[in-house]
């Protein structure tokens, strides 16, 4: 997610919906670790900071232990595939 410039591409801005609306619902997640594992848990809500920008928010997700990870990193997961948004096993 570009966040250097200010500027989001729509396939950016689309991702960034679907990571929004997924956490809104708490739903079921999947991602690839750098290892290759395949883990699971729930999305919650994007945390917002004071400030309000997005591009400097959180995601949290609540699984064998609680990961919290920058919006922009997982917008690039679900890009590339290596995050599943309501994933059913």
């Amino acid at each position: 997610m570009t966040t250097t410039d200010g500027v989001l591409t729509v396939h950016e801005l689309l991702t960034l919906a679907a990571i929004v609306n997924a956490g809104r619902t708490g739903v079921p997640v999947a991602w690839e670790t750098a290892s290759g594992d395949i883990k699971t848990g729930v999305i919650r809500p994007v945390q917002l900071p004071s400030s309000g920008d997005v591009r400097q928010a959180e995601v949290r997700v609540s699984g064998t232990f609680e990961h919290l990870w920058p919006i922009a990193e997982v917008v690039a997961m679900v890009q590339d595939g290596t995050m599943a948004l309501d994933y059913v096993p």
